[in-house]
């Protein structure tokens, strides 16, 4: 771990997550505008979407960190700081304003959503129907502090998909030590003691008490297996690139408790990242063309947009066609697709607003924020400094 951080082991290209990102955002999209069109056939679990999002996390979060190490070293607390503020510049803008939309439109989405609920009796029954949901001062605030993911009661308290963000930031607040650990130790010897303490807070804890997985706890080796997977396609033995990849598939066992069977499908999600990821593989290079196209750049830069507002397209559109009288005769196939088409459409339409102007002038904070934190203090000495 140590030689590849000081950059003795060429950094894999990344150009290839451009286009899983994409996949994950427009799985998340098309498995929703399943489960609220009632459509009878296979559903893909949307949380596996997310996983996904969390491996490729992990994954990039170690490429950012090796590729910086000259210039920003974790091991100065500098670096942390500014590693942080990076992260949370890049995450809070977009997802604050989603958070402002919610509030500023909640009865006409809310009744969206509540009419959409009422045609299926476990949506109808279930905290996502929005009757539930208020945004008072203590949901909001949890949510601006992005603590929310700590607090059950708040983890899942706004009809947004920000569970994950919560979760996100927290991973954020802890990767630097992980980073550290795992120079140390060896990002084998990390991973599996994460992997334990998992497992007992998952068993201790139990699943139950958080309506979403957003406690980083539980997710934890989710994010380990992107971390894993960077490590091996940088090593050169095939043996060791075997044993980190082997082991990142084995961590996803971690998340029975959820899926049950279905984890098998997160495994398999981590094994199709492994072979993208690992050089040399059979066909992936392939495969990382068509991940690293155009096409697949437009939609990863759409991705975090398309992920955190597409909720209002799932309920307002949703509930003006299944109203409508002309609707009602389609075959659900027909209406399945009429309904995907229009929440995509107009989904994709605020995605590209909001990633033009807002989450770039977060970028751009960010950029002015991080600069300062590197920046020496002015009124110093040269030599002081």
């Amino acid at each position: 771990m140590q030689e590849a951080v000081e950059g003795n082991s060429a950094l894999p290209d990344t150009q290839f997550l451009h286009g899983l990102r994409a996949i994950a955002a427009l799985w998340v999209l098309g498995a929703h505008c399943m489960i609220w069109s009632h459509w009878q056939g296979a559903i893909p679990n949307a949380k596996l979407a997310v996983d996904l999002f969390i491996i490729l996390s992990g994954f990039l979060m170690m490429h950012v960190v090796t590729q910086r190490w000259a210039a920003e070293p974790l091991d100065r607390p500098r670096s942390w700081a500014v590693f942080f503020v990076r992260r949370f510049f890049r995450l809070a803008p977009a997802y604050y304003l989603s958070l402002a939309v919610a509030v500023a439109i909640s009865a006409w989405w809310f009744d969206g959503i509540s009419y959409m609920a009422d045609r299926h009796e476990w949506l109808r029954e279930s905290r996502y129907n929005g009757r539930s949901t208020t945004y008072d001062a203590a949901n909001l605030a949890a949510h601006i502090t992005f603590v929310f993911g700590l607090l059950p009661r708040w983890s899942s308290s706004t009809l947004l998909p920000d569970w994950s963000l919560g979760l996100e930031m927290q991973f954020y607040a802890v990767f630097p030590a992980l980073f550290l650990l795992a120079r140390r130790f060896g990002m084998v010897i990390v991973a599996i003691a994460c992997a334990a303490v998992s497992v007992y807070a998952i068993l201790r804890i139990g699943v139950d008490r958080f309506p979403e997985p957003s406690f980083l706890p539980f997710k934890l080796p989710i994010f380990l297996v992107g971390m894993l997977l960077f490590e091996a396609s940088r090593v050169r033995s095939v043996h060791q690139r075997v044993c980190m990849s082997g082991l990142a598939l084995l961590l996803t066992a971690t998340q029975v408790a959820y899926y049950g069977y279905g984890t098998l499908w997160l495994t398999a999600i981590a094994g199709s990242v492994a072979w993208v990821a690992v050089p040399e593989n059979v066909g992936a290079n392939h495969l990382k063309r068509a991940l690293s196209s155009r096409i697949a750049v437009i939609g990863s830069e759409l991705s975090y947009s398309v992920y955190l507002f597409h909720g209002f397209f799932i309920g307002i559109v949703g509930a003006a066609l299944f109203r409508a009288a002309w609707f009602a005769p389609l075959s659900p196939g027909q209406q399945l697709l009429i309904y995907f088409s229009c929440v995509l459409s107009g989904t994709l339409v605020v995605a590209a607003i909001v990633r033009s102007s807002v989450e770039r002038a977060g970028l751009a904070a960010g950029a002015a924020a991080t600069a300062a934190i590197r920046k020496p203090l002015q009124i110093l000495p040269a030599a002081a400094r």
